[in-house]
């Protein structure tokens, strides 16, 4: 059996592995997250290959699942390089038909993470109208002059949020 400190080298070399694949350009942040809170693990049996149904069209993508599916909740991580435009236009369908599926089963878009900007277009399909416009109402209260975060929670779109990715290896 491994120890911790042995499971976080063989992490570390596998992503070290996965970038000199992809000449250190993939982007690993964008997870797409399924969370059980209703629905729960018993439903992963029927979950699952739907999920991977929809990623097989993806022929371009390799994916990593990672997450803690004893309750339910684990993240699709797709490996890509997101300077090259045809990569990029994949993730507005991809995330469209995942999240889809995933409140299909009452389940989180977001899991234990915040919904952040790659979300926020996603927050009415998740929390429904009228929590949506208690988020802009709060967010009128709190911040009148958009300074804070404009764009999450609040008045983001897909566009505002791909304006807003990283394309710098780091």
């Amino acid at each position: 059996m491994l120890n911790q400190e042995s499971k976080i080298e063989l992490t570390k070399e596998y992503f070290i592995q996965q970038s000199e694949l992809y000449g250190k350009e993939f982007y690993a942040d964008v997870d797409f997250s399924f969370a059980a809170k209703s629905a729960g693990p018993e439903t992963l049996s029927e979950f699952l290959p739907e999920l991977r149904y929809i990623l097989s069209k993806y022929k371009n993508i390799v994916y990593t699942m990672v997450g803690h599916v004893g309750n339910g909740n684990f993240h699709i991580i797709p490996l890509m390089n997101l300077k090259k435009e045809e990569n990029r236009a994949l993730i507005p369908s991809l995330m469209e038909q995942v999240h889809k599926l995933v409140f299909s089963y009452k389940g989180s878009m977001s899991a234990e993470h915040n919904d952040g900007i790659i979300r926020t277009p996603f927050l009415e399909d998740m929390f429904g109208k009228e929590v949506v416009e208690l988020f802009l109402k709060t967010k009128q209260i709190f911040d009148p002059q958009n300074i804070f975060n404009p764009g999450k929670k609040t008045n983001g779109d897909i566009d505002f949020a791909f304006s807003h990715l990283s394309l710098k290896n780091k």
